[in-house]
């Protein structure tokens, strides 16, 4: 009877190990099945901080996971998008800026090598004088933006004289 209860012992024992082998393995398989569109998402949202906007994968998942996975896929084509933007805005400011530069730099350079006639200089120095202007409003425009984007901008009413603007286009001309 004794060796019937030990066999017994050693069966229920070696089964209870067999079963928590096998629920050890299938709780570790579960939980990666479980965690990893959470992974995905993390990358996903690290690539997004790298500005890596194309890097992040199709995340099939239920519920508020798969919705987050879906918001950040829509967050990443707005700021690819607004990269872009920002990559052309650049651009422009650049150039609206080193026109005026070089033009006002070309006139003061001439001024400095050479003695031109007094109407001539006179010429150079509203040259000069409209593109230093128009390089001011420029960067007046620039603080603008970045006040209105802060919520901080007030319009301000101020008068134009329409002649002096016409004269400053032509003269830049």
């Amino acid at each position: 009877v004794e060796g019937v209860f030990d066999r017994a012992r050693r069966d229920i024992l070696m089964a209870g190990l067999i079963a928590l082998t096998v629920a050890a393995f299938f709780a570790v398989v579960f939980a990666r099945y479980v965690s990893r569109p959470g992974i995905q998402l993390r990358d996903m949202a690290r690539a997004l901080s790298r500005r890596e906007f194309d890097l992040y994968p199709v995340i099939d998942a239920p519920g508020e996971v798969g919705d987050l996975a879906e918001s950040l896929a829509q967050l990443s084509t707005r700021l690819q998008a607004l990269e872009r933007l920002r990559s052309e805005f650049i651009v422009n400011v650049s150039h609206e800026l080193s026109s005026p530069l070089t033009i006002a730099s070309g006139f003061a350079a001439t001024l400095a090598r050479h003695d031109p006639p007094f109407a001539e200089r006179k010429q150079f120095a509203r040259a000069i004088l409209s593109n230093t202007h128009r390089m001011q409003r420029v960067v007046e425009n620039m603080l603008d933006l970045s006040q209105i984007e802060s919520g901080s901008w007030i319009p301000r009413i101020a008068s134009v004289d329409l002649s002096e603007m016409i004269a400053d286009v032509f003269d830049a001309v």
